[in-house]
């Protein structure tokens, strides 16, 4: 057996924890205005999951000099409450995933250790 099975368990985690960060975030954000709706997106790495967070692409606004003050407006924040409780519970069967294969690697690498013992 190798450890592929404990890596592809782990990194699974490693991504349903980054998720969660990202939701509880955006969950915590809902009334700040100007917040915008955050996202992880998982790509496939040799074994295992990875979780990326997109890089905002816009382009920054220039500094004021510190005498001028600028009234600025922010619209509403852009979260759904309801769309990030469905990614929550979504994200809680992909945790609950990753621990049982996590379990049963660690199962499997115990009897063979016994084995060979």
């Amino acid at each position: 057996m190798s450890f592929s099975t404990l890596n592809n368990a782990l990194s699974g985690l490693q991504a349903a924890t980054a998720t969660m960060q990202v939701t509880a975030s955006n969950v915590a954000n809902a009334r700040t205005d100007g917040y915008q709706t955050q996202r992880v997106e998982l790509a496939d790495r040799p074994g295992g999951v990875e979780a990326r967070t997109p890089v905002d692409t816009g382009t920054a606004r220039p500094a004021l000099p510190p005498t001028q003050a600028v009234s600025v407006s922010r619209p509403p924040s852009d979260v759904d409450l309801a769309q990030e409780m469905v990614k929550l519970t979504a994200n809680e069967s992909f945790y609950l995933a990753n621990v049982r294969a996590l379990e049963a690697a660690h199962g499997m690498l115990g009897t063979l250790l016994d084995t060979e013992a």
